[in-house]
């Protein structure tokens, strides 16, 4: 069973990340699951709906999951070309800045995509 990535796909900038991040998983560990897709998704019960409107989550082949920058983390620790520099971000308080730096992101996540939303979503708060 793969790692599996739940995100919004409803967001431009969520969408590129899951595009660049697909490139760099040679081994096809990832499955990007869009939590938001129009067909209804169930979600695993480790997921919730709501949280997911704020941060991703990675639920991992073991059933751990982990939400946000530690989600990013995690998927970096799963992607070969991103060992050389994924070990900066479990440096101490490297958690504490990723997770400010993350909220802050995802928080404008519709506005940083560059206006390409698709179905008003860019009008979300």
């Amino acid at each position: 069973m793969k790692h599996q990535i739940y995100y919004d796909g409803t967001c431009p900038l969520c969408r590129k990340t899951r595009k660049k991040m697909m490139k760099l998983d040679w081994l096809a560990k990832i499955e990007w699951i869009d939590g938001f897709s129009k067909e209804h998704v169930e979600l695993p019960a480790e997921v919730d709906r709501y949280k997911l409107n704020e941060a991703m989550h990675l639920v991992t082949n073991q059933g751990h999951v982990y939400i946000g920058f530690s989600a990013v983390r995690r998927m970096l620790w799963l992607l070969p070309a991103a060992w050389a520099f994924v070990w900066i971000l479990y440096l101490p308080l490297a958690k504490k800045i990723g997770d400010k730096v993350y909220h802050w992101i995802a928080a404008r996540r519709y506005k940083i995509g560059n206006g390409q939303c698709g179905g008003g979503s860019c009008n979300l708060p």
